[in-house]
């Protein structure tokens, strides 16, 4: 059991909540908002705790748009991750930490300029594929999954784009859980903040309910750039210091 002070329980219900919304509006956040500020109150909790309360935060955002889901492309971004997950790991044997992490900043923030740039256009399986290698090999190294994902669906409907990574994260989620408790990485202390935490994704997904309609669409495309790129220099800053 986390040996937490009531101030420090407090923040991050906090924090868990604010990123719950910000991922049921935007599609991703959760993890990229949460995981930083919770590292240094409670470092037990990451990864485990936040791949537990993602899957039902994103399995409620599936089923709430589940008419929306890109259900062609999903399939290549899944397959793309199991390759990506073992990139992921050969990565992180490689590479001492700080590298690691200095390199997948930039790998992130040389990503968000140059698809920024990208014009509308429909989804090939060659590039749903690849975004799910990237999210594989970024999701298993440093946590941050969501930015090459949601760069891939930046100029669709905010459903789609929020349906689809759903959906994508579930599994994803499930894939590093099961890595984790197969390296003995997933017990009670991990299982009980996350218990702990249910309540915040629960009034989180309630909030981005009725949000998420007036940053639909085209309005939704700079939140999403904004975010990764915010990720990217996270995880640069977290790296170099």
């Amino acid at each position: 059991m986390p040996h937490l002070t009531l101030l420090q329980w407090g923040l991050c219900f906090a924090v868990v909540t604010f990123g719950a919304t910000t991922q049921g509006v935007v599609g991703l956040g959760l993890n990229l908002i949460g995981v930083p500020i919770i590292a240094m109150i409670n470092p037990d909790a990451v990864p485990a705790s936040f791949l537990l309360i993602g899957i039902p935060l994103s399995l409620t955002i599936s089923i709430r748009e589940r008419h929306a889901i890109d259900r062609s492309g999903i399939g290549w971004i899944v397959a793309g991750r199991v390759p990506g997950t073992i990139l992921g790991l050969i990565v992180v044997s490689a590479l001492a930490p700080n590298a690691l992490l200095i390199a997948v900043g930039c790998s992130i923030i040389i990503g968000v300029c140059l698809l920024s740039l990208r014009s509308p256009s429909e989804i090939t399986a060659l590039e749903a594929g690849a975004a799910g290698v990237a999210a594989g090999a970024l999701g298993t190294a440093a946590a941050v999954d969501g930015p090459p994902l949601a760069l891939l669906y930046q100029h669709h409907a905010g459903e789609r784009l929020r349906a689809t990574l759903a959906v994508s994260f579930v599994v994803g989620n499930v894939m590093s859980l099961t890595a984790i408790a197969l390296a003995g990485k997933l017990g009670w202390p991990q299982v009980f903040f996350a218990i702990c935490m249910l309540p915040a994704i629960a009034i989180g997904y309630a909030i981005s309910h009725p949000i998420r309609a007036r940053v639909d669409g085209t309005k939704l495309r700079p939140y999403v750039l904004l975010i990764a790129l915010s990720a990217g220099f996270a995880v640069l800053i977290r790296g170099i210091f």
